[in-house]
């Protein structure tokens, strides 16, 4: 992840984060984790997971259900070099952005378990990119 990826992230997350306590209620939770792609080629490739990180706010205006807006962010790049007569080296790096809008609905029956349900709509942003060099000999 660029450098200006990674403070847009932040700043977005902080954002997330101020918004939610301005607000008269709800919660905003830093989300650590890690996203898996079941692509072949991605696998093939070392980038298939991706270490994650994001915000997960939920906002609460005493309605039946919760209104959700999560802000996830992954990356990942990995080298990988084919030897033999011409060897070759293989640079790739994703990157995926996922916007997350929509209902969450809790049930609080106890302080230590709370149990929800939501849903919704997401908009990602994948952005895939695999460099080749190499040598097809001498000079």
């Amino acid at each position: 992840m660029t450098c200006v990826a990674r403070w847009t992230t932040a700043v977005a997350i902080v954002g997330c984060f101020v918004a939610t306590s301005a607000l008269a209620g709800g919660d905003a939770n830093l989300f650590v984790g890690q996203r898996t792609s079941g692509d072949d080629l991605l696998d093939e490739a070392g980038v298939a997971d991706q270490p994650q990180i994001g915000a997960v706010v939920t906002l609460d205006f005493d309605w039946p259900v919760s209104i959700a807006v999560d802000l996830l962010s992954s990356s990942s790049d990995n080298r990988e070099t084919v030897t033999g007569a011409f060897p070759l080296t293989f640079d790739t790096e994703v990157k995926t952005l996922e916007l997350d809008v929509g209902a969450r609905k809790f049930w609080r029956e106890s302080k230590k378990l709370r149990p929800y349900v939501g849903g919704g709509l997401a908009w990602v942003q994948f952005d895939a990119k695999q460099t080749e060099s190499g040598s097809l000999g001498p000079g």
